[in-house]
């Protein structure tokens, strides 16, 4: 499907009534919406595929982003950097993951170590 065809819908509220909006939008757009939202919501299910709404929060750039500022002591931080590590995230986000409607990878594939 080609990316320009699709309906990009990102909610800002984090409440429970986005669960109903991920299912109405896909169903309101045939199945080409991508959405996303603050937290993880479970997966819809419309004509015979399934569809994972993203989690876009802090979690993919900012850390990323921080760690570099301070290993590098740079001064200031640049639109380049924050299209860099949007590239790098977006580049994680495999086809079929694209064809879910996920806008990120799985944070399930990041191991935390603290």
């Amino acid at each position: 499907m080609d990316p320009s065809s699709r309906y990009l819908m990102h909610a800002v509220s984090i409440s429970g009534t986005f669960s109903k909006f991920s299912r109405r939008s896909i169903k309101w757009s045939g199945g080409k919406a991508i959405y996303a939202t603050g937290v993880q919501f479970p997966s819809v299910h419309y004509d015979g595929n399934t569809f994972l709404p993203g989690q876009a929060n802090n979690f993919y750039v900012y850390p990323a982003v921080g760690l570099a500022i301070y290993a590098t002591r740079a001064k200031f931080v640049t639109d380049g950097m924050c299209i860099e590590a949007a590239r790098a995230i977006a580049n994680q986000v495999t086809d079929n993951q694209l064809k879910m409607g996920m806008l990120f990878p799985p944070q399930s594939i990041y191991q935390l170590g603290f």
